[in-house]
């Protein structure tokens, strides 16, 4: 099994099992195909639980995101050439986020930049919160509890390449270093907890084994 989860309503886990999604209910144990595709990765529960978001592309390629229902059937493409990374969701369940790579001459290369997006949950509404220069790459924004901010690791490259954890208001795009500390590595998205300290896993030096850090609201 691979990038397993477990559902926002706590009934149903999905995992990858070699060119499939499946779902396995706690209640009955049934174990279920929601999807045999190839090319698919980063899958993850809607927030009420009725739907997988999944990335799709070709090798070394973001081509989009697609969403199928966990009853089964056709999948439905949500997003087009997104960033690396798959979706985040609000605490409200109405809004996801996500990057895009900024086009040059109509291609999409990684090279010009990112933006920050959010988007209603089928895609439309999509709106720009921030743009991040191509030298400042960024990973996986996430929401704050109370959805009015995300939080993000940044690359700099300053006397060297390192990751600060930023901040970025959604209502004006304004960024903010979230913690001064600057790490040389992290493994996947932070986690917000509720009380507002941010989780995450990251190393300090590149020979390091990542550590969990816990990051008060600044």
């Amino acid at each position: 099994a691979q990038n397993s989860g477990i559902s926002p309503d706590g009934k149903d886990v999905a995992y990858g099992h070699r060119d499939q999604i499946r779902q396995l209910n706690l209640e009955s144990n049934a174990d279920t195909v929601v999807l045999a595709e190839t090319n698919f990765w980063g899958h993850t529960f809607s927030p009420d639980s009725k739907f997988i978001y999944y990335t799709y592309g070709a090798y070394d390629s973001t081509d989009g995101f697609k969403r199928v229902s966990i009853q089964g059937g056709p999948p439905v493409k949500v997003v087009d050439h997104p960033g690396d990374g798959g979706p985040s969701f609000s605490p409200d369940g109405t809004t996801m986020v996500f990057t895009r790579d900024l086009l040059e001459g109509g291609l999409v290369d990684g090279l010009h930049g990112k933006t920050i997006q959010i988007a209603n949950l089928d895609g439309s509404n999509e709106r720009t919160i921030a743009k991040i220069a191509a030298e400042n790459w960024i990973f996986n924004p996430i929401f704050s509890p109370d959805g009015k901010t995300l939080a993000a690791f940044m690359r700099f490259k300053e006397g060297g390449t390192f990751w600060k954890l930023m901040r970025f208001t959604i209502a004006d795009g304004k960024q903010q270093v979230l913690c001064d500390k600057k790490w040389a590595g992290f493994g996947g998205s932070a986690v917000w907890l509720p009380n507002g300290n941010l989780v995450v896993a990251a190393k300090e030096n590149g020979s390091d084994p990542s550590q969990l850090w816990s990051i008060p609201p600044g």
